[in-house]
């Protein structure tokens, strides 16, 4: 399907798994075709997105993403990479109840394609 999101993992995570000052990074690898529809991986905690990357003229690449736990609804969120300056996303998703830490795709064309080559998810207690 073309503009939906395409789970290619979902890693549940249990109430209250993420406390104050813990980080979280992910990491994924992709290929896909080079062809100048948009391919697009994002990273997300539930259906909030930390991050997102579109690929085009390009067989694949990588995402790196983290969130920072500020408090159970608060969190700050972004990629890594790159100088730019721009404002702080927060995310406000409730970690006293379950949640996920979700990979999805999305194409443009039913021509396009992803494959998940590698994924990595780690989690640092602050």
């Amino acid at each position: 399907p073309t503009d939906t999101d395409i789970t290619m993992t979902n890693i549940s995570l249990p109430a209250n798994s993420l406390s104050n000052g813990t980080t979280v990074k992910m990491f994924s690898r992709v290929t896909c075709p080079s062809a100048a529809d948009a391919k697009t991986v994002s990273h997300k905690l539930g259906s909030t997105a930390i991050g997102t990357q579109a690929f085009t003229t390009s067989t694949g690449g990588t995402l790196t993403t983290r969130l920072f736990v500020r408090a159970n609804n608060r969190q700050v969120l972004g990629t890594f990479g790159g100088s730019a300056i721009s404002a702080t996303t927060f995310g406000t998703v409730d970690l006293t109840a379950a949640s996920s830490l979700v990979i999805t795709g999305k194409l443009a064309a039913t021509t396009g394609y992803l494959v998940l080559e590698a994924f990595n998810i780690t989690k640092a207690i602050g």
